[in-house]
């Protein structure tokens, strides 16, 4: 990971370009780490669309989570909708982005 790349003020990278510079441990790691420590509150969250989030965090689809789940995938839709509505995003982007940004 370039964290000097990553670190710097007035970077233009779009979040997509800043995640294919992590490792999937570096993933792994960020993914528990937000999901545990970010400053936003995920508290309004019930406990499927917390696991539901977690999951989004990772690079698996829709139709992954659902069958790691065992629930159908509109199922995780639901919950992923609900979440996106509570915590005020509208795509998965948009969730790293946010998230990310929280933990800096």
């Amino acid at each position: 990971m370039n964290e000097k790349r990553l670190m710097s003020k007035g970077d233009k990278m779009t979040i997509e370009e800043k995640l294919a510079l992590f490792s999937d441990s570096d993933i792994e790691f960020l993914r528990m780490y937000l999901f545990s420590h970010t400053s936003l509150d995920t508290e309004m969250l019930t406990s499927r669309e917390r696991e539901v989030f977690n999951l989004l965090l990772t690079d698996k689809p829709p139709k992954e989570i659902a069958s790691f789940m065992k629930v159908s995938y509109y199922t995780v839709d639901f919950h992923r909708k609900n979440l996106y509505r509570k915590l005020g995003i509208q795509s998965r982007t948009e969730l790293f982005a946010k998230y990310l940004n929280a933990a800096v």
